[in-house]
């Protein structure tokens, strides 16, 4: 069986080459199979339905979906030429015909107001509140939503980060706040760095926009590096990614709705919030709460 590839991130086809040398399934799930390369480098293959969910380290192919594949944790790959085969598995993965996009920072045009992105902000509450999307840590950004067990350990935290501001306060202090919130959670990706992921990529992209990105620089570098002792080796990828402003292409999709645009595709916002178990919808929090955060503090209407 011979399957084309089409989307590549401009990151994998600097890791690409690493499979040259072999890679092994870390886990497969029918919309995404995950392969840590070596030098625990992480590559990650999605169907073509999930395109709009391509990421940093994302390869999208020409099929609908991976239940067919008879593909376990474990099983080898390696790269040949243009050619990614699994090892002892009819399958081949043919990678000559590259689009490539780029996930990193980009520049959409003028701000909005803070009380224009504040209302956008608005919008999108009410969004998830009629739509009764509990789930995840969105209970920490929604006051109607009833806490889970992951919001009540984690709304302390968030209650100190709340009040902790950047500008004024010693560095240091940040990584008391944000210690106990990375790793905790369930899945491949736990809700806390799901949070912090979503925290970190608007602070990285208001940073940008504000000239603010060594004071950014020095919260998004204090949580990767408590996150190398303190979550998984997946989550830990994504979590580096995006404190330097990369991400999926349907979340920098909603970052240019809400703070560049006076209308929201809500459609976009259902993807994300139906992505994963409760990945997108605690990554959606924490993109929330950074942009309340940075506006409180920093995108002053003055």
């Amino acid at each position: 069986m011979i399957i084309k590839a089409y989307f590549f991130s401009k990151k994998t086809l600097n890791i690409i080459p690493e499979l040259e040398h072999g890679g092994v399934v870390h886990s497969v799930f029918p919309h995404a199979i995950n392969i840590i390369l070596s030098h625990n480098k992480l590559l990650t293959f999605l169907p073509k339905e999930r395109e709009d969910y391509r990421n940093p380290l994302s390869i999208v192919l020409d099929e609908e979906n991976f239940s067919s594949w008879n593909i376990e944790k474990g099983d080898k790959l390696y790269l040949n030429k243009e050619t990614i085969s699994f090892n002892e598995k009819n399958i081949e993965i043919d990678i000559s015909g590259k689009f490539i996009w780029d996930s990193g920072f980009r520049y959409f045009g003028t701000l909005l107001s803070p009380p224009l992105i504040l209302k956008n902000i608005r919008h999108i509450k009410f969004f998830l509140k009629i739509m009764n999307w509990d789930r995840g840590m969105l209970p920490l950004i929604v006051s109607d939503f009833k806490d889970n067990v992951y919001t009540k350990t984690i709304k302390p935290y968030i209650s100190k980060l709340e009040t902790w501001n950047f500008l004024e306060r010693n560095t240091g202090e940040i990584k008391d706040i944000v210690a106990p919130i990375i790793g905790l959670g369930d899945g491949l990706t736990p809700s806390g760095d799901d949070f912090l992921s979503g925290f970190m990529l608007i602070l990285f992209y208001m940073g940008k926009y504000l000239k603010l990105e060594d004071k950014v620089n020095v919260i998004n570098s204090t949580i990767i590096a408590i996150a190398y002792d303190k979550t998984n080796i997946i989550s830990r990828h994504f979590l580096e990614y995006a404190a330097h402003g990369d991400t999926f292409f349907l979340l920098r999709e909603i970052i240019k709705d809400t703070l560049f645009k006076k209308s929201l595709n809500l459609d976009n916002f259902k993807k994300l919030v139906n992505f994963g178990s409760t990945s997108g919808a605690s990554i959606l929090s924490g993109l929330i709460f950074g942009l309340e955060y940075i506006v409180r503090y920093a995108y002053l209407e003055n």
